[in-house]
C-alpha cells in the first residue's frame, strides 16, 4: 500500500476537518429551526370530570331518645326503686315511689278535722229540717184558718167576731211563714257552707294523700340504668332511660350546610372498625349550636382578629345499630358535577367548555351556577366527558390540538 506523504496527510486533515465543521452547521440551522417551530406550538390540558370526593363529617353514636330522672325534693325521698340497672321496662313501667313525711303529718291533720266538719253538717242538717216543719206547720195552719172563714156566714151578725178572730189569724200566720221562710233560706246557707267546707277538706285530703306517696314512670319503651348517688344529689339523675333504636349526631359548618338534605343517603365508618353501614340523614337543625371561635395565630392581644363559625347538627339513623358512644365518620356522596373555573369561558352572557375528542377541541355551551369559588354543572356536559382545563382566546372549535403528556 502506497502511503501518503506527510504534505498529503496534512490536506486530509484539513479537507476532513471543513466537511465535519460544515455538518455541524447545518445542524445547528435547520435543528434549530424546527425546535423553535415545535416551541411555538401550544400545548393544551386535558381533564377527565368525575364525581368529586364524599364531604366527611363527624358524629357520635348515641341513643335516639335519652330522658334522665332526678331527685325532686318536692315530693319527698325516695323510698324505694322498682327497677335495676340494665333492666329493660316498658312505657308507664312505675320507676321509683317517694314518701313525704311532712305531707303524711299534714293528711293525719286533716283527717282529724272531717269529724268537726261532718258534727257541723248534721247540726246545720237538723236545723234546716226543724225549720222546715215549723214552715210547715204554720202553713197548714194558717189553710185550716182560710178554710174556717170560708165557712163562716158571711151575712150573719151573730158571725162578725168569729170573722174578725179568723182574720187577724190569717194575718197572723202569714207573717210568722215570712219570718219562718228567712230563718229555713239561713239555715240552708248554714248547711250548704258546711257542706262546702267538707268537700274543700276531703279535696286537700286528696291532694295531700297524692303527695304522702307519688310515683315516677317511664314514658317510653327501653333500658334503664341506676345512679344510686342520684337518689340524694338532685345534681345526679338516679334513673337513664334510652330507647332501643341509636342514631348518630353529626357535626356541619355553615360551609356545607346547604347540602345536607332530609332522607339524604350517607355511609358510615365507625373510627374502631373497618365496616361500613349505610343512613339516612333524618332531622337537620335550623338553629346552629354554639358558635367555634377560631383565630389565625394565637395572641394576648385582646384586638386579635377571630372569626366565628356557625357550626349545625344533624341526625342520622344507620341501617345496623351501633355501639353508644363510637364516634363516626359520615361521608355525602355529592352528585353534583363541578368545573375549575379556568376551564370556562365567557361570552357575553353565555358560559362554554371546550371538550377533547378525537384529537380536536370542541366548543360545548354549559349552564353553571357559582357556589362557594366553583362552578356547578346544570347542564351541558357529564361525568366521563374530557375537557380542555386550560384554553385560551385562540383556541377555536374544531381545532386539532396537542395534549400535555
Amino acid at each position: 500500500m502506497k502511503k501518503f506523504t506527510r504534505k498529503q496527510q496534512i490536506r486530509f486533515s484539513i479537507f476532513g476537518g471543513i466537511v465535519v465543521l460544515l455538518i455541524l452547521v447545518f445542524v445547528a440551522l435547520f435543528g434549530g429551526q424546527k425546535s423553535k417551530e415545535e416551541s411555538t406550538i401550544t400545548k393544551y390540558q386535558v381533564i377527565t370530570l368525575q364525581k368529586p370526593d364524599p364531604l366527611i363529617f363527624k358524629g357520635a353514636v348515641q341513643p335516639q331518645i335519652i330522658e334522665n330522672f332526678y331527685f325532686d325534693q318536692s315530693l319527698g325521698k325516695i323510698n324505694q326503686l322498682l327497677v335495676v340497672d340494665g333492666q329493660r321496662i316498658k312505657a308507664r313501667d312505675i320507676i321509683a315511689i317517694y314518701q313525704d313525711s311532712k305531707a303524711q303529718d299534714q293528711l293525719q291533720e286533716q283527717m282529724q278535722s272531717l269529724d268537726k266538719y261532718n258534727t257541723a253538717i248534721s247540726n246545720a242538717n237538723e236545723n234546716f229540717n226543724v225549720a222546715q216543719q215549723k214552715q210547715q206547720d204554720l202553713q197548714n195552719k194558717l189553710n185550716q184558718a182560710k178554710n174556717d172563714l170560708k165557712n163562716v156566714n158571711m151575712e150573719s151578725v151573730d158571725t162578725a167576731v168569729q170573722r174578725q178572730e179568723l182574720t187577724a189569724k190569717i194575718d197572723q200566720f202569714e207573717q210568722a211563714i215570712d219570718a219562718q221562710e228567712t230563718a229555713v233560706n239561713q239555715a240552708k246557707q248554714a248547711l250548704e257552707a258546711s257542706r262546702a267546707e267538707l268537700s274543700g277538706a276531703n279535696k286537700a285530703i286528696k291532694q295531700a294523700e297524692e303527695k304522702v306517696s307519688a310515683t315516677v314512670s317511664a314514658n317510653f319503651d327501653g333500658t334503664i340504668y341506676i345512679n344510686e348517688k342520684g337518689k340524694t344529689d338532685p345534681s345526679l339523675p338516679y334513673a337513664t332511660v334510652v330507647s332501643p333504636m341509636s342514631v348518630i349526631k353529626g357535626v356541619v359548618t355553615e360551609y356545607d350546610y346547604k347540602k345536607l338534605s332530609l332522607e339524604k343517603k350517607v355511609t358510615i365508618k365507625a373510627n374502631s372498625e373497618r365496616k361500613q353501614i349505610d343512613g339516612t340523614v333524618t332531622a337537620i337543625n335550623q338553629l346552629p349550636d354554639v358558635a367555634t371561635t377560631t383565630a389565625g395565630e394565637a395572641s394576648t392581644n385582646a384586638n386579635a382578629n377571630t372569626n366565628s363559625i356557625a357550626n349545625y347538627s344533624f341526625t342520622v339513623i344507620p341501617t345496623e345499630k351501633l355501639q353508644y358512644g363510637y364516634n363516626v365518620q359520615i361521608f355525602l356522596p355529592q352528585d353534583q358535577l363541578q368545573l375549575p373555573r379556568s376551564a370556562v369561558i365567557k361570552e357575553k352572557r353565555t358560559t362554554y367548555v371546550f371538550l377533547y375528542k378525537n384529537g380536536k377541541a370542541r366548543k360545548q355551551k354549559v349552564v353553571l351556577k357559582e357556589s362557594n369559588g366553583t362552578y356547578l354543572v346544570e347542564s351541558g356536559v357529564k361525568f366521563k366527558d374530557h375537557i380542555i382545563s386550560n384554553p385560551d382566546k385562540e383556541l377555536k372549535d374544531g381545532q386539532e390540538v396537542v395534549v400535555e403528556e
